[in-house]
């Protein structure tokens, strides 16, 4: 790490900004300048970008002091205005006359490379506050006359096809993420976003592999997955419309939401639909119980979400038959609602503790579910038809606090899934 600036290891600062002043937007900022970063997604690079943003640190007399942060907002949008095959990435800084000196001094804003195994194959920008000390005049970055915005703008894809990324990451403590609705338009591989103490905001989001991190702020939107998905924050709440594809036979659709002292409320829809794009081989393939068939059919799914003292609601509007959904939801100290969807099969648990109930709720319906019969056409053929099964619930344990048991329309269905939802000192809810 260079010794004036925070640059993590394995990131090279390349170009500094070419500042442009421009016209403020705000009456309270009085000076405004913007720098603009353009990169091939045709090059070496192509497809893999970041963004990063690191604090100084200030050492005082005596080896105390505190970091210095830059913050503001990030937002991710697409646009047919920017150069075909390049996404532009805009640093906007606005700011009063006495925050001139400290964006002038201590604010440094360039180009980086990423080393990964010997090679710069990833590019992007840096901001950073600089490392100061006791002899350098003190200047703060979360000054409320001081503004800092990163833009980040990816072009249309030509003959109207989905755009498509390998790779983006921001890494940007206090920085507030806005994400356009890019579900329909853009396809990453792999996308993470990382923040801290500031919400991240999505339209909607389509790629194989999804990773979501701040803290003290809530996470929201609408997310495509056909690999797996990371959704974490603290202290605040997770609010998600989901899509997980699976057309594999031997890997999981993962979905893992994960917060503390806040709600997670979230919409699961499941399908096994093919579809172009299909997700990495690199996914964790789970000890559930797993046969081809049951992939063939409806798909594999592995789901996990935690809270503490905060209510948790999922719902699954749809699913495919005969899907192989494992599911872990809890809670503590707060109430818990699972609706499954009404193809779901196997077992199920539901626990709670201390005089709060532990309620099933498995109204009979009937469902489509495959049966293999005998073709009227040719010896020894056969051919998939479909008929009408009622799904019955067996109860091992029926108790006040404690239920478990399966539901399921076929023998092979009982053993298929898994749902497990629990919490603490509050009620709990499983709807079959």
């Amino acid at each position: 790490m260079s010794s004036d600036w925070p640059i993590p290891r394995g990131f090279l600062a390349h170009t500094d900004a070419s500042w442009i002043p421009s016209p403020s937007s705000h009456p309270h900022y009085l000076l405004k300048k913007e720098a603009i970063f353009r990169f091939p997604l045709n090059g070496s690079a192509s497809g893999r970008l970041f963004c990063v943003s690191r604090s100084g640190s200030y050492i005082g007399v005596g080896g105390g002091g505190h970091i210095i942060s830059p913050a503001g907002s990030f937002h991710l949008a697409q646009s047919d205005h920017v150069q075909d095959d390049y996404v532009e990435m805009k640093v906007a800084v606005e700011y009063n006359a006495a925050a001139a000196a400290c964006v002038e001094q201590d604010l440094k804003v360039c180009e980086l490379k990423r080393d990964i195994s010997g090679r710069v194959n990833q590019c992007g920008i840096g901001l950073f506050t600089r490392n100061l000390t006791s002899h350098h005049h003190h200047h703060t970055f979360n000054n409320p006359l001081l503004q800092i915005k990163v833009i980040v703008t990816l072009p249309k894809s030509r003959n109207e096809d989905v755009l498509q990324l390998r790779n983006f990451e921001t890494d940007m403590p206090l920085f507030a993420h806005q994400i356009d609705n890019l579900g329909s338009s853009v396809h990453f591989r792999t996308i993470s976003l990382r923040s801290a103490n500031a919400p991240i905001l999505v339209e909607s989001l389509n790629a194989n592999k999804i990773n979501v991190e701040t803290s003290n702020a809530p996470i929201e939107g609408s997310f495509t997955s056909t690999s797996s998905t990371n959704l974490v924050t603290n202290n605040s709440s997770i609010r998600t419309s989901m899509s997980l594809k699976n057309t594999d036979p031997v890997t999981f659709t993962e979905l893992n939401m994960k917060s503390c002292n806040g709600p997670i409320s979230s919409s699961i829809i499941l399908s096994n639909s093919p579809q172009e794009h299909r997700p990495d081989h690199g996914t964790q393939n789970h000890n559930h119980n797993l046969t081809h068939d049951n992939a063939r059919s409806g798909g594999n799914f592995a789901i996990s979400a935690s809270t503490q003292n905060a209510p948790l609601a999922l719902t699954f509007p749809s699913a495919p038959i005969s899907c192989n959904l494992h599911l872990q939801a809890s809670s503590a100290l707060a109430p818990v609602q699972v609706s499954l969807p009404n193809t779901y099969q196997g077992s199920f648990q539901v626990q709670t503790n201390c005089f709060s109930p532990a309620i099933v709720v498995h109204p009979a319906r009937a469902i489509a579910t495959p049966n293999l019969r005998r073709s009227h056409w040719g010896r020894g053929g056969s051919r998939a038809t479909t008929s009408e099964a009622v799904r019955g619930v067996t109860f091992a344990a029926d108790g006040f606090c404690d239920k478990t048991g399966w539901v399921y329309s076929t023998e092979e269905g009982k053993w298929r899934g898994d749902a497990r939802v629990s919490t603490s000192l509050a009620p709990v809810t499983l709807r079959l």
